[in-house]
């Protein structure tokens, strides 16, 4: 995606402490305030406003730091995730998708992490297609989330909504077990939102179909 990507923006790409990257945590580990870690390396680079995409969890950091800093950004794109709200269907979501994680998520072998992904992806999906990089950082995204952590989740009012609503582009998979539910639907039509379900793509979304991908990212940033 990065090399379809860097040929019209500038791309960065960082590992999240939270585990799900190729950086190893150690004891420097600790909880810290999303929209602030983010605007220190925005700072750094002198990047004073940006578009943002993200997968997964990476999704849901996409979609909060947009809430909090909309000055900073012009565009996103959260992918494989759901908008989480102030209500019983999303703790519901949340829940389903941790039982989902099991038993890769306790015992992260690098079985459970191969099981895993092979049920998270969509039927027409050949794994094996994948190379060992990314096996390798899958395996590490699951080992390292097993770290005990207080993770908070901003749960998305409607003025919240609001504020992201003419920013953001939803993509989905249609068989994602982890984030699709037809309630999400609902969800996304009530408020407005712009988004797009795949057909036969689960969680990895970006890997199943790259080809799409790109172009949704690209044509949804240059509007």
């Amino acid at each position: 995606n990065i090399r379809e990507l860097a040929n019209l923006f500038f791309v960065v790409a960082v590992d999240f402490f939270e585990g799900a990257g190729k950086s190893e945590p150690n004891e420097s580990y600790k909880i810290f305030d999303l929209a602030l870690w983010v605007d220190e390396i925005l700072n750094h680079l002198k990047i004073y406003q940006t578009n943002i995409t993200g997968i997964s969890y990476g999704g849901y950091m996409t979609l909060a730091y947009a809430a909090k800093n909309p000055d900073r950004v012009n565009k996103i794109v959260p992918m494989a995730f759901f908008l989480p709200e102030k209500d019983l269907k999303t703790i519901l979501l949340i829940s389903r998708s941790l039982i989902t994680c099991l038993p890769a998520i306790l015992n992260p072998t690098e079985e459970n992490a191969m099981k895993f992904l092979k049920k998270i992806t969509g039927p027409n999906f050949d794994i094996s297609s994948l190379n060992k990089e990314f096996f390798k950082h899958w395996f590490y995204m699951l080992k390292y989330s097993r770290i005990k952590k207080q993770k908070e989740v901003m749960r998305f009012d409607r003025q919240a909504i609001s504020v992201i609503r003419d920013k953001a582009l939803f993509l989905i998979g249609h068989c994602d077990i982890l984030a699709y539910h037809p309630s999400v639907i609902e969800t996304y039509d009530k408020y407005g939102l712009k988004y797009k379900v795949l057909e036969n793509v689960g969680h990895v979304i970006h890997m199943e179909q790259p080809e799409f991908i790109n172009k949704e990212i690209i044509d949804f940033l240059l509007k």
